[in-house]
Protein backbone atom coordinates (compact mmCIF):
# COMPACT_ATOMS: atom_id res chain seq x y z
CA UNK A 1 0.00 0.00 0.00
CA UNK A 2 2.87 2.48 0.38
CA UNK A 3 4.16 1.93 -2.93
CA UNK A 4 1.02 2.55 -4.26
CA UNK A 5 0.69 6.02 -2.41
CA UNK A 6 4.66 6.96 -3.36
CA UNK A 7 3.28 6.05 -7.16
CA UNK A 8 0.37 7.81 -6.89
CA UNK A 9 2.24 11.22 -5.69
CA UNK A 10 4.63 10.45 -8.64
CA UNK A 11 2.22 10.66 -10.86
CA UNK A 12 0.29 14.08 -9.44
CA UNK A 13 3.53 15.47 -9.35
CA UNK A 14 4.24 14.75 -12.80
CA UNK A 15 0.82 15.29 -14.06
CA UNK A 16 1.25 19.08 -11.82
CA UNK A 17 5.15 19.67 -13.58
CA UNK A 18 3.76 19.04 -17.49
CA UNK A 19 1.01 21.28 -16.55
CA UNK A 20 3.22 23.70 -15.30
CA UNK A 21 5.13 23.65 -18.52
CA UNK A 22 2.73 23.71 -20.99
CA UNK A 23 0.51 26.81 -18.93
CA UNK A 24 3.73 28.13 -18.93
CA UNK A 25 5.66 27.92 -22.48
CA UNK A 26 2.18 27.28 -25.01
CA UNK A 27 0.23 29.98 -23.47
CA UNK A 28 1.18 33.78 -25.66
CA UNK A 29 2.53 35.96 -23.97
CA UNK A 30 0.71 39.62 -23.24
CA UNK A 31 3.28 42.10 -24.94
CA UNK A 32 3.34 45.74 -24.47
CA UNK A 33 3.76 47.92 -26.94
CA UNK A 34 6.68 50.47 -25.81
CA UNK A 35 8.82 53.26 -27.68
CA UNK A 36 12.59 52.95 -26.48
CA UNK A 37 15.76 54.39 -27.37
CA UNK A 38 18.70 52.16 -27.82
CA UNK A 39 21.14 54.59 -28.59
CA UNK A 40 22.25 58.69 -29.03
CA UNK A 41 25.25 59.71 -30.81
CA UNK A 42 25.88 63.04 -30.97
CA UNK A 43 28.56 64.74 -33.10
CA UNK A 44 29.46 68.61 -33.61
CA UNK A 45 32.33 69.67 -36.12
CA UNK A 46 32.97 73.05 -35.86
CA UNK A 47 33.49 75.14 -39.31
CA UNK A 48 36.21 77.70 -39.63
CA UNK A 49 33.29 80.39 -40.26
CA UNK A 50 32.13 79.52 -36.94
CA UNK A 51 29.23 77.91 -38.09
CA UNK A 52 29.15 73.79 -36.54
CA UNK A 53 27.76 70.78 -38.20
CA UNK A 54 25.96 68.51 -36.18
CA UNK A 55 25.06 65.18 -36.59
CA UNK A 56 22.82 63.32 -34.26
CA UNK A 57 21.88 59.69 -34.90
CA UNK A 58 19.54 58.14 -32.73
CA UNK A 59 18.30 54.55 -33.12
CA UNK A 60 15.10 53.47 -31.25
CA UNK A 61 11.54 51.63 -32.10
CA UNK A 62 8.34 52.93 -31.96
CA UNK A 63 5.42 50.97 -31.34
CA UNK A 64 3.37 53.87 -30.80
CA UNK A 65 2.24 57.30 -32.31
CA UNK A 66 2.80 59.05 -35.34
CA UNK A 67 4.90 61.42 -34.36
CA UNK A 68 8.37 61.47 -32.63
CA UNK A 69 10.14 64.91 -31.68
CA UNK A 70 13.79 66.02 -30.95
CA UNK A 71 13.51 69.08 -28.58
CA UNK A 72 16.28 71.55 -29.69
CA UNK A 73 15.49 73.81 -26.60
CA UNK A 74 16.72 77.27 -26.10
CA UNK A 75 18.66 77.52 -28.90
CA UNK A 76 19.93 81.94 -27.95
CA UNK A 77 21.40 83.68 -30.66
CA UNK A 78 21.72 80.31 -32.65
CA UNK A 79 19.80 79.15 -35.89
CA UNK A 80 18.73 76.40 -37.38
CA UNK A 81 19.57 76.96 -41.04
CA UNK A 82 18.92 73.58 -42.72
CA UNK A 83 18.10 70.03 -41.95
CA UNK A 84 17.73 66.22 -43.14
CA UNK A 85 16.23 63.14 -40.98
CA UNK A 86 17.32 59.73 -42.23
CA UNK A 87 16.25 56.44 -42.26
CA UNK A 88 17.19 53.14 -40.75
CA UNK A 89 18.50 52.33 -44.45
CA UNK A 90 20.09 55.84 -44.93
CA UNK A 91 17.77 57.22 -46.89
CA UNK A 92 16.84 60.88 -46.83
CA UNK A 93 13.09 61.03 -46.21
CA UNK A 94 11.29 63.97 -47.89
CA UNK A 95 10.41 67.28 -45.93
CA UNK A 96 7.15 68.89 -45.72
CA UNK A 97 6.86 72.28 -45.12
CA UNK A 98 3.22 72.26 -43.93
CA UNK A 99 3.50 69.87 -41.44
CA UNK A 100 0.48 68.11 -40.82
CA UNK A 101 0.15 67.12 -37.04
CA UNK A 102 -3.30 65.35 -38.00
CA UNK A 103 -2.25 63.39 -40.58
CA UNK A 104 -2.03 59.33 -40.56
CA UNK A 105 0.58 57.22 -39.95
CA UNK A 106 0.61 56.01 -43.68
CA UNK A 107 0.30 59.51 -45.17
CA UNK A 108 3.63 60.40 -42.92
CA UNK A 109 5.52 57.74 -43.66
CA UNK A 110 8.72 58.42 -45.61
CA UNK A 111 8.28 62.07 -44.54
CA UNK A 112 9.20 65.11 -42.04
CA UNK A 113 8.97 68.19 -40.70
CA UNK A 114 8.62 71.34 -37.99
Amino acid sequence: MLIGRRNLRQRILGILLLSTFLLVFLLPAEVQAQNEIESIQIVAKLQENGSVIIRDHRIFYAEEGTEHYISLGNLGDSDLLSFVVYDENDAALDYEDDWDLDASFSEKAGKYGV
